[in-house]
């Protein structure tokens, strides 16, 4: 059996929870086959956080099984009585009568507000464009303009105002939104993320089935360079979230 150092279950346990606390499932496929040191600790990366791992020398047989796992199960849902703490909380699930059973579940979760665990998820490429996305949203970009070796570049998010909820108010209805820009590099890393605390009204009389909410943002990028954008609205009142990607090079 492999030995793994006390450093590398550590960082182990941090994927586990960064992962759990993004509403990420880990499904590995690993053609290598389950004789290799690094099984165990892909086993459980996978397992913990409600996916699976399929180590194997038949990669067709491991797809025809993550096709089963995702499309054949039962899910359950709580909600929790504690308020949002920004704490990690771990989860046991048992089951009352014994059976022939696969029990898979998260080792725990992320007690944060939706907007937080966006912007958290926006740290990184993959996990934020596996986010649930009901809210159309664009980025335009503007013209590039050169400054000390750096191109800052004006870009617009656009959100349809026909995607968000509006809440009557004495002077009409208001809509309230979380506005993200999250930009990585060409090799992934990402560049930083802006947030913008923003919202639309109408007022009394006037139809909110037409017009967009308008943000504009300045990125500082590398010249020469490619770029990712990531976009993302939050709506405050439904919780509902819109992603869009926007791949870019001066």
């Amino acid at each position: 059996a492999a030995s793994w150092s006390g450093q590398t279950m550590t960082l182990r346990d941090q994927l586990i929870r960064e992962a759990n606390a993004s509403n990420l499932n880990f499904y590995i496929l690993d053609p290598e086959g389950i004789r290799r040191e690094t099984a165990g600790a892909l086993y459980w990366v996978a397992r913990e956080t409600g996916g699976a791992f399929m180590g194997g020398n038949f990669p067709e047989q491991s797809l025809r099984q993550f096709d089963d796992l995702s499309s054949n199960f039962y899910s359950m849902a709580y909600r929790p009585q504690h308020p949002e703490d920004s704490r990690y909380h771990h989860l046991t699930v048992r089951l009352k009568k014994p059976g022939w059973y696969d029990l898979t579940y998260r080792d725990g979760y992320g007690s944060l507000p939706v907007a937080s665990q966006l912007e958290r998820a926006l740290t990184t490429p993959d996990a934020s464009m596996m986010q649930a996305s009901v809210i159309p949203i664009s980025v335009t970009p503007g013209e590039p303009r050169n400054s000390g070796g750096k191109v800052l570049l004006r870009v617009a998010i656009t959100v349809p105002l026909k995607g968000l909820q509006f809440i009557p108010t004495n002077l009409g209805s208001d809509a309230s939104v979380n506005l993200f820009i999250s930009v990585f590099d060409a090799d992934g890393r990402n560049l930083g993320v802006q947030r913008f605390i923003t919202g639309a009204h109408a007022n009394r009389g006037e139809t909110t089935d037409h017009g967009e909410l308008i943000q504009n943002a300045t990125l500082r990028l590398t010249k020469g360079a490619a770029h990712t954008i990531i976009v993302a609205v939050h709506d405050q009142v439904t919780d509902s979230v819109g992603v869009a990607r926007r791949r870019l090079e001066f």
